[in-house]
């Protein structure tokens, strides 16, 4: 298109510029795509095997558990993140004992390695921040699908989800109970308790706490969200010259309706 019209605007997806961002990140943080993966592997070990499954939700029937399936966690989908997040933090426990209660019944090499993988801290401390970040940044997603799409008022849109992620710094700063990451300690007991005893002596984990967590990964992390998020969605002068044609952009005040419009020329 550009080689037939070298002064046409090319405008590339939102969505797609919005998993770039968290695409982006993952090559700061190895840990976000260790999460990643670790999501994954657990939604295949259930979903490609019935026998597994079978087992999955005995368990959450013995806790009287609604039997819920896991969501996957498509990394160019980062709404299916979010759900994939919570969906794992509220049935942890029971995946935990789904794991156990598989490799007593076959010492599956694999279902140890991922029981391994979701023991540790940082893996599921990422999750659970994950769980909060990605709820404004859903909202966004969702306002970028929308096929009524005003694309004049996106950068208002990014602005306030922009001020919802640097509010969760505060939240999570002060602790606040309203967050997903608050459950940390009850998660880290978990893993304590479950912790093999020789692991426990060697002290693997032992530096691992959700204050060290959110001041050498969390923040930073969100922070650097914000930059990216910033940075993909500035709107071009050209397009932004197309909010005086749209009505949803007239001024509220009758008197400022007067320069609305108006342009200096260069």
């Amino acid at each position: 298109m550009r080689h037939l019209s070298p002064m046409c605007l090319y405008m590339n997806c939102r969505n797609h510029r919005l998993a770039l961002c968290l695409r982006h990140l993952m090559k700061s943080y190895p840990l976000l795509e260790e999460t990643d993966s670790a999501l994954l592997a657990t939604w295949k070990l259930f979903h490609y095997s019935p026998r597994r499954f079978a087992v999955f939700k005995s368990i959450q029937e013995l806790y009287g558990e609604e039997q819920l399936t896991l969501i996957r966690a498509a990394t160019t989908r980062w709404l299916s993140h979010g759900k994939a997040c919570i969906r794992f933090v509220d049935r942890y426990t029971t995946i935990l004992d789904t794991l156990d209660a598989l490799y007593q019944e076959r010492k599956e090499p694999e279902v140890f390695g991922l029981r391994c993988s979701i023991t540790k801290k940082k893996v599921m401390a990422m999750i659970l921040l994950l769980c909060d970040v990605l709820k404004p940044v859903n909202i966004l997603s969702l306002f970028l699908q929308d096929p009524k799409i005003c694309f004049v008022t996106a950068e208002s849109k990014v602005k306030a989800t922009t001020n919802e992620l640097e509010t969760l710094i505060g939240l999570l700063q002060n602790k606040d109970d309203s967050t997903y990451f608050s459950k940390i300690h009850s998660i880290f007991q978990e893993i304590d308790d479950r912790t093999d005893l020789q692991r426990r002596i060697r002290g693997e984990q032992r530096d691992v706490t959700p204050d060290t967590f959110l001041l050498t990964t969390g923040i930073p992390f969100i922070n650097n969200l914000i930059v990216e998020i910033t940075a993909a969605f500035q709107c071009h002068p050209v397009f932004e010259a197309f909010r005086a044609l749209d009505p949803r952009c007239l001024p509220q005040r009758q008197e400022e309706t007067i320069e609305y419009g108006k342009v200096t020329s260069s």
